[in-house]
């Protein structure tokens, strides 16, 4: 393919200018930055342009930051002579042949080609505990023969974190070596590493850089969870969760202690209920009994006092009567018989 393009430029004249085309495959739904060089190096331009295939442009003025259009950025830095243009959300549209302008010359025209369908990896979401293990497949050749990378950030603007010309450790990072492309371990993940992640491939003279796959890392408790989740590209591109139920055994989980924990205070607390609504039932007939006692003692007592003045004051009267009456008739008669 490029050798036919490479006829056809030299058929056109293309390139007779200093034009330089460059041919590059990119997916739907990812992103693409080119870079263009200056015309002539030692010249200073005040605008740039971009042509798109649509024949619609984009002009900026400012130099040395990032001017957001959309979905499209452009980036004049003046300090390395080159335009970066930066295509994000990549749509049917967008693929063909663009155009770099600086004031009145150009000096690049690239071409960004759709890439087959069934060699994209779709975007996919998933969500990991303690560590992780990230699959970057590349299909295309050129791919392979590129720097490949892995980044973290929006789109285009992701910062490298490993790279098979750089990094291949970066502290909790690391990148192994596969026939396929380069696997990504995480190890000991924690809620800071929750974010947009990108498998990426770099040309190896830097003039572009483009996206091949978009891995949206979310991380979970791992009080509420015990796996290890694998982020497997071959998987669909949905979002999904895999748990493994909590552990029982004498540990048992946090929530599984929590629960124990509360229907043992639950039940030690029927258990002093129990017991207190039993004293209080104890008190109560203790106290009824000693009443009724007390009541008894009482008329036993009102009784007796009764039965004894009753008994007592006619028998003080009986005694009374035997002494002033004597019951010996011979001895009053005799008495009266020595008196006359």
């Amino acid at each position: 393919m490029k050798l036919l393009l490479l006829i056809l430029t030299l058929m056109t004249g293309r390139g007779a200018d200093g034009d330089d085309e460059d041919e590059v495959e990119a997916c739907k739904q990812g992103w693409v930055q080119f870079i263009c060089k200056y015309p002539g190096a030692n010249k200073k331009y005040d605008h740039v342009n971009v042509v798109f295939p649509n024949r619609k442009s984009l002009r900026s003025s400012l130099k040395d930051v990032w001017d957001d259009k959309g979905r499209f950025s452009l980036y004049h830095d003046t300090k390395h002579k080159t335009l970066m243009v930066g295509i994000r959300d990549l749509k049917q549209a967008d693929f063909g042949t663009y155009r770099c302008e600086f004031d009145q010359g150009s000096n690049r025209s690239p071409v960004i080609k759709e890439l087959d369908y069934e060699n994209c990896q779709q975007p996919f979401t998933q969500t990991v505990t303690r560590g992780a293990n990230i699959k970057c497949h590349y299909p295309d050749v050129d791919f392979k023969s590129g720097v490949q990378f892995f980044c973290r950030g929006e789109n285009f603007t992701c910062k490298d974190i490993l790279s098979t010309k750089g990094q291949r450790l970066n502290g909790k990072f690391r990148l192994t070596n596969t026939n396929r492309g380069f696997n990504v371990s995480i190890s000991g993940v924690s809620s800071q590493d929750a974010g947009v992640y990108w498998c990426g491939v770099e040309s190896k003279d830097g003039s572009y850089r483009v996206s091949v796959r978009q891995i949206k890392l979310e991380v979970e408790d791992p009080s509420t969870t015990s796996s290890t989740t694998s982020l497997n590209p071959s998987s669909p591109a949905t979002n999904s969760t895999t748990q493994t139920p909590p552990v029982t055994g004498p540990s048992g989980s946090p929530l599984t202690v929590v629960i124990t924990a509360a229907v043992l205070v639950a039940l030690l607390l029927l258990v002093v209920i129990a017991v207190f609504t039993y004293k209080c039932f104890s008190w109560s007939k203790h106290r009824k009994n000693g009443e009724a006692q007390n009541k008894e003692d009482n008329i036993y007592e009102a009784i007796h006092e009764s039965s004894q003045k009753s008994v007592t004051r006619p028998a003080m009267k009986t005694v009374y009567a035997t002494t002033n009456f004597p019951t010996n008739p011979a001895f009053f008669m005799h008495e009266s018989k020595v008196k006359v």
